[in-house]
């Protein structure tokens, strides 16, 4: 009888080992929510419809962020993350939208930075559209014009481990590591997740 107790309590062990191996980390909150709640289920609804719950940061630093380089490198980033199926939306100071009173009346339309500029005064023409702009100054580019902010809104329920590596692969491709820095809510979900797992493999065993 002991004997068949050992067998029996080795096989299941050898079973649940089997199943713990098929287990699922969900790190999104959102996920634990009652789902037939109604407020919750209008929150959901318009998370899906229009997005912008995750958006990942990404700071990028440089000497002069008007120079023609640096925003050939901005707008190269800035279209190759728009093209991502798993990003709503990318807003960037090169791909930003620009609004100014009509000197005829009305308001003009265009973008904030429509052209690289190809001399110094163009360069300090743009500078100085840009910086007056009070939404832009401090939100998407520095004040001392020496570092932006990309902004990627997640597609609903996209992965936010993918998203964050999708972004730091593209942005890598372009800039160096040491003038990037990373937030916002696919990045510190990627982290908790990562360093959950690390815990989980050094512990587990114990």
């Amino acid at each position: 009888i002991a004997w068949a107790i050992v067998v029996v309590v080795a096989l299941v062990t050898a079973f649940s080992l089997g199943l713990a191996g098929q287990l699922k980390q969900e790190d999104d909150v959102l996920s634990f929510l009652p789902a037939n709640n109604q407020d919750i289920a209008t929150f959901q609804e318009i998370n899906q419809e229009f997005g912008g719950l995750d958006a990942a940061l990404v700071g990028i630093e440089s000497d002069d962020v008007f120079a023609p380089d640096f925003l050939r490198k901005l707008d190269e980033v800035s279209k190759a993350l728009s093209a991502l199926p798993n990003l709503d939306h990318v807003l960037s100071m090169s791909n930003v939208a620009d609004f100014q009173a009509d000197p005829m009346g009305g308001v003009i339309a265009g973008m904030l930075v429509d052209a690289i500029p190809q001399s110094e005064a163009e360069k300090a023409a743009l500078r100085a559209k840009v910086l007056s702009r009070d939404h832009i100054r401090g939100s998407l580019v520095s004040d001392d014009g020496t570092a932006v902010v990309l902004v990627a809104f997640a597609a609903y329920r996209a992965d936010p481990q993918e998203v964050a590596g999708d972004i730091e692969r593209i942005v890598l491709d372009v800039f160096a590591p040491d003038q990037v820095y990373w937030g916002g809510a696919p990045f510190i979900s990627t982290y908790i997740f990562q360093t959950t797992q690390a815990d989980l493999a050094r512990l587990s065993p114990w």
